[in-house]
C-alpha cells in the first residue's frame, strides 16, 4: 500500500482529493440557482392548468368541479353536495 491510497480512504478529514471537493463546490451555485427557478412565480406561470379539475369528498363523491380553456382562465365552477347532486353552477 502506497502513501497515496492510505491518505485518501478511511474516515478522516483527508477522505476525498481536492479536486473533488473544488468541482463540488462549483456546482453548488448552479443547483442553487435551479432550485430558486423551480419555485419561482415565473417557471409556475408557463404551466396554468388546463382541461378539467375534480375535488372530492372521502366518500368518494365528487365535491367540485372546474373547467379551464387552454390558457388557464376558468370557464365554468361546479360545485357539489355530499349525496352528489349539484349544488352550483358558475359561468
Amino acid at each position: 500500500m502506497n502513501n497515496y491510497s492510505r491518505k485518501y480512504t478511511g474516515s478522516h478529514i483527508h477522505a476525498f482529493p481536492p479536486v473533488l471537493i473544488v468541482t463540488v463546490l462549483l456546482f453548488i451555485p448552479q443547483e442553487v440557482k435551479f432550485i430558486k427557478k423551480l419555485y419561482s412565480g415565473r417557471l409556475r406561470r408557463k404551466f396554468k392548468r388546463r382541461g378539467i379539475s375534480k375535488r372530492f369528498y372521502k366518500n368518494g363523491k365528487l365535491k367540485s368541479e372546474t373547467e379551464y380553456d387552454n390558457v388557464g382562465n376558468i370557464l365554468q365552477e361546479s360545485d357539489f353536495d355530499k349525496n352528489g347532486a349539484v349544488i352550483s353552477v358558475k359561468d
